[in-house]
């Protein structure tokens, strides 16, 4: 295993690390004070986040070894990238999210 190879795990770690603290900055308009502290203090939503940084960076390691032009852009990318993949399938597979239900408020229409 090379150090490239772990530096760009890394750098994708990095990129799940933003693509969530993104996600908690948005969240905070959206809640009350009282809900975002008990959510941002749950440990067990925190241990699911670092399983997916973790995740993330053994997948960058596999999707990006062997590829020497890879770049560490390339795998910050790719750590943004798959945490919010997975969400949206996961919306998708449950329905929680439907084409349009939230434009207005989305674009400040509404």
């Amino acid at each position: 295993m090379s150090n490239q190879l772990l530096l760009l795990a890394a750098t994708a770690g990095l990129g799940a690390v933003l693509q969530e603290f993104l996600y908690w900055y948005n969240l905070r308009h959206r809640l009350d004070e009282a809900e975002y502290r008990k959510l941002i203090r749950s440990p067990g939503y925190w241990m699911v986040v670092a399983l997916w940084i973790i995740i993330a960076a053994v997948l960058a390691m596999l999707y990006f070894e062997g590829r020497l032009e890879a770049t560490k852009w390339d795998a910050l990318l790719f750590g943004v990238g798959l945490p919010l993949f997975i969400k949206q399938l996961g919306k998708a597979q449950t329905g929680t999210d439907t084409l349009g239900s939230g434009a207005a408020s989305y674009f400040r229409l509404g």
